[in-house]
């Protein structure tokens, strides 16, 4: 895809590979919309616009979509990174990480990608990010595997239903 001049939104953007990604696809000419929760990491970050938001707040996702369309009048490219991790015995695992985990490594995509797909441009592309131990399974990171696992399987019905439009 030629990212010159695409709008492409980015969750999980305040460090780490959002970071990074949002840095890569500066470089080569995206306008980005750069979001995240922590407001002082974004103002570090390489992006056209920021946006603070928690992908925990089910509201979030549609008013990410809306708010790069606002700024930028459309939106070519999404990609999916928020997520947290947690490792250690399940039977130690706190009930409200393990919803949180739940919150931001699964339902957060997914109600992104619901919210995207009637405004993404065409050719558009929706970008889920998930982790090998979404495919092989982490001992000691059930909850984290299980998410990723999930997600996995999501893009693949996704595509399928979408019939490769994005």
């Amino acid at each position: 895809m030629e990212l010159a001049g695409r709008v492409v939104l980015v969750t999980g953007a305040s460090r780490g590979i959002g970071a990074a990604t949002c840095a890569a696809l500066t470089r080569r000419g995206a306008v980005v919309v750069a979001a995240g929760r922590d407001e002082t990491a974004l103002a570090e970050v390489a992006a056209s616009s920021t946006v603070v938001a928690d992908a925990a707040d089910p509201a979030a996702a549609p008013a990410l979509v809306a708010a790069a369309v606002d700024r930028h009048g459309r939106l070519d490219a999404v990609v999916a990174n928020a997520g947290l991790g947690w490792a250690g015995e399940f039977a130690a695992m706190d009930p409200a990480r393990i919803t949180e985990l739940v919150d931001v490594n699964l339902r957060a995509p997914m109600l992104l990608a619901r919210a995207a797909l009637p405004v993404l441009r065409r050719p558009g592309a929706l970008v889920l990010v998930t982790s090998i131990a979404g495919l092989v399974g982490v001992p000691g990171e059930t909850v984290y595997s299980v998410t990723k696992a999930g997600l996995e399987t999501f893009a693949t019905l996704l595509r399928e239903e979408t019939d490769g439009v994005t």
